[in-house]
């Protein structure tokens, strides 16, 4: 079994109270065979626990279900938003912020709400891709927030989350390792 594969067979995967529309991402880590607790975290959404530690001060994962959510919370909830992202770059190794619906940046910056929602919900800004794009690059500045950010489409969102919290507990696991091997010198 490979160090990967021990990591999901006994990871467990702290989901915040207030993450809504996430049933994707359960129902694949229970396809998975891994558990999930539903838990008050302080910032984000995901994290992990790993052999009873929980890693929710090393890594975590603040979730948007598409563009249009984040543009939202940008619009009409940044002063939260940027606190949570504050809280996690005081308080946090890593904090990613994995937006669902687009593959890459590019996509992301050319991100557009459709014409029809456009009518039906009485949109001004059409093109707000690129108004994500800017406060997300802002975000990732070691100025601001310094956080990291991942494109994915949602069924793909539990798998890169998992990944992410791997890479993480590896870094870990090797962080707690002595820097050189312990020599026994007869003398």
């Amino acid at each position: 079994m490979t160090e990967r594969e021990q990591f999901a067979k006994k990871v467990k995967i702290l989901v915040d109270t207030r993450e809504k529309q996430n049933q994707h991402i359960v129902q694949y880590l229970h396809a998975q065979g891994m558990a999930t607790e539903v838990r008050k975290l302080d910032f984000g959404d995901y994290s992990f626990e790993m052999d009873g530690k929980s890693f929710e001060h090393l890594a975590v994962v603040e979730r948007k279900g598409c563009v249009d959510e984040l543009y939202n919370n940008l619009m009409h909830d940044r002063e939260r938003l940027e606190k949570e992202f504050y809280a996690a770059k005081c308080f946090s190794a890593h904090l990613e912020l994995m937006v669902e619906g687009v593959s890459s940046e590019q996509e992301l910056r050319q991100f557009c709400v459709p014409d029809k929602q456009m009518l039906m919900q009485g949109r001004r800004i059409q093109k707000i891709g690129a108004v994500v794009y800017g406060s997300v690059k802002a975000f990732e500045s070691g100025c601001r927030y310094g956080i990291h950010t991942s494109y994915v489409q949602k069924q793909d969102a539990a798998e890169r989350m998992l990944e992410i919290f791997y890479y993480c507990y590896r870094g870990y696991k090797a962080a707690l390792r002595p820097l050189r091997k312990e020599t026994n010198h007869a003398g």
